[in-house]
């Protein structure tokens, strides 16, 4: 009796082990395969294809993703894809390598990369010029007339001058009149080198939607220059001053072939919005390197 009870258990217990390596089994095998699916979705690659996109000579308004009531506008591009393709508002830099100018219209071939994982909080794609297909002018900038004769002269809007924007400087120049960013990256030779402005100002302080609305946005630029008591009235509603604007190209010349390494200049430049206000002073140097 006592063998016939042993032989009856152990026969249960070699069932019950089957189904348990079985269910044991089929877990690892799900686990394997969700693992194998997570690693294949990490391994997800961005898309790049060419295509051909223009840019308008008219620019649009557009808002950043914190101003949920769209009631700080910010000047920028208008760009479609194709001849079909809906405008597009995008910022002035958005396209990697390309300088938008005012009353310009363009055709681009560009290099598009979609995201395969894109930010949260910015757009599932990317542009890197690879030509300028077509350049057209549209319409010159209008260029505002000079009513100050000093720096002293400048009214600013209230609440300014205000850290928001900073440049990259120094911009280097060698002996062959080649123009390179302050890290040594090669720029866009001078007719097209535009000088950046970036918007320095953290978006967790508490002036941030404040100082992103119209009086406080950048579109001019007092320009003071050490070589000439002249002073202009530029354009940075591009994104930044053209560097042509800033120096003519014989005295950029005069850089390359007559300054010793080292040895610089430095212009004063006010940003002034669209009633001509001040909102803040930077300092460009132009070094020999």
């Amino acid at each position: 009796m006592f063998l016939k009870n042993l032989h009856y258990i152990c026969r249960n217990y070699q069932k019950n082990m089957k189904k348990y390596l079985i269910i044991l089994f089929s877990l690892l095998a799900a686990f394997t395969f969700t693992s194998c699916s997570d690693d294949e979705k990490d391994k997800e690659k961005d898309a790049v294809t060419e295509v051909d996109v223009f840019v308008s000579d008219e620019i649009g308004i557009m808002y950043d993703l914190l101003d949920t009531e769209c009631t700080y506008p910010i000047v920028c591009m208008l760009v479609k894809e194709g001849d079909t393709g809906d405008w597009q508002k995008l910022p002035f830099d958005f396209i990697e390598g390309f300088t938008y100018k005012k009353g310009h219209s363009y055709t681009l071939r560009v290099s598009k990369t979609i995201l395969a994982n894109p930010p949260q909080d910015a757009l599932n794609f990317t542009y890197k010029m690879k030509e300028i297909v077509k350049d057209e002018v549209v319409s010159e900038p209008d260029f505002l007339a000079v009513d100050i004769n000093s720096e002293a002269d400048i009214e600013y809007e209230e609440r300014c001058p205000f850290a928001k924007y900073a440049v990259d400087s120094p911009v280097l120049i060698d002996k062959d009149g080649k123009i390179y960013a302050s890290n040594g990256r090669i720029r866009p030779q001078f007719d097209n080198c535009r000088i950046y402005l970036d918007n320095v100002l953290d978006k967790n302080d508490p002036n941030w939607v404040m100082f992103n609305r119209v009086q406080y946005m950048a579109l001019y630029a007092y320009v003071f220059s050490p070589l000439s008591d002249k002073i202009s009235l530029v354009s940075v509603s591009g994104g930044g001053p053209m560097l042509k604007d800033i120096i003519s190209e014989s005295e950029l010349d005069n850089i390359a072939s007559k300054f010793a390494v080292g040895e610089e200049l430095k212009f004063v430049v006010v940003l002034v919005n669209v009633n001509r206000k001040g909102l803040q002073r930077l300092e460009i140097v132009i070094r020999r390197c």
